[in-house]
């Protein structure tokens, strides 16, 4: 991996998201990293092992994202975290910690 490449995180169901941020963001000229993170369980050791620079969270319905930012507050509250949903109610954006939101 290049010294300049940055490490991201991609939390979703489908691997294809993750490919298809990874081409937007290559045809860019970001040098980026993806990894593809499909379980919450699986977000821990991606914090501590691969140390990413940004989280991005695709949710799907019945995915909670206040769940991505509480791990994520306990072992590395530093790292931003991207969230895209189709929608989110403004008491779960406020209860979940979310400091900002996109949605397709």
């Amino acid at each position: 991996m290049a010294e300049n490449t940055i490490v991201l995180v991609v939390r979703c169901a489908s691997r294809k998201v993750v490919d298809q941020i990874n081409g937007i963001l290559s045809g860019a000229g970001l040098p980026v990293q993806c990894t593809w993170i499909a379980a919450l369980e699986a977000l821990h050791d991606a914090f501590t092992r691969i140390k990413p620079e940004l989280v991005i969270d695709v949710a799907e319905p019945g995915h909670e994202a206040d769940a991505v930012v509480a791990l994520r507050d306990q072992v590395a509250p530093w790292l931003p975290i991207v969230v895209s949903r189709s929608s989110i109610s403004s008491a779960e954006f406020i209860s979940s910690g979310i400091m900002s939101f996109t949605s397709p």
